[in-house]
């Protein structure tokens, strides 16, 4: 049935959406910020513009530790990694299939990805927290569904121990689905 309690349906704590901010602009650029999120397939491959990115900013160092520390992993996992070079205290890797129209890809490991980077943010003490908005124009993704599983399992997972978790979004249809979405929850 479920792997562990804590893969069971949870209800979202509404009363913590406050605590989500969007953000339109880059990640990576995103000040005040303790740590962030980023999503690996399975074959722990950097691809796609901003793992490449974090990679070149924290160094092989990062590519070393992950390869040394992550063994099979399965979607919906998350580890917490070092910052390494970045000026972040944590980076946090979100394992995911890669969106192929949704075949292989599951709704609840995306739900679950996210409650639990939250939750490991939180136990860690850290105070804010970005994930980069999934769902822009790319390969079809659907947006609006994203936005909705993103913050299912954000808002699943906050209790009131971080102060902030952003959103950034790259362009402005994205700041409107996320924004959209907050005010349906509100």
């Amino acid at each position: 049935m479920f792997k562990n309690l804590a893969d069971r349906f949870i209800p979202s704590k509404r009363q913590f959406i406050d605590q989500i901010t969007l953000y339109h602009g880059e990640i990576l650029k995103t000040g005040g910020c303790d740590a962030i999120a980023f999503f690996m397939t399975p074959s722990l491959m950097w691809q796609g513009s901003l793992n490449q990115e974090i990679l070149v900013l924290a160094g092989s160092a990062l590519d070393q530790y992950v390869l040394e520390h992550v063994e099979s992993p399965h979607p919906g996992e998350v580890f917490k990694l070092p910052g390494f070079n970045t000026p972040f205290k944590s980076l946090f890797m979100i394992i995911l299939n890669t969106w192929d129209g949704g075949v292989d890809f599951d709704d609840n490991d995306m739900i679950r990805a996210y409650r639990r980077t939250v939750l490991m943010a939180q136990e860690a003490g850290l105070k804010t927290l970005a994930f980069p908005a999934m769902g822009h124009d790319k390969r079809d993704f659907p947006h609006l569904r994203f936005a909705r599983l993103a913050l299912q399992g954000i808002t699943q997972g906050l209790d009131g121990r971080l102060n902030e978790v952003k959103i950034v979004c790259r362009d402005q249809r994205m700041v409107d689905t996320y924004s959209e979405r907050i005010q349906k929850l509100s």
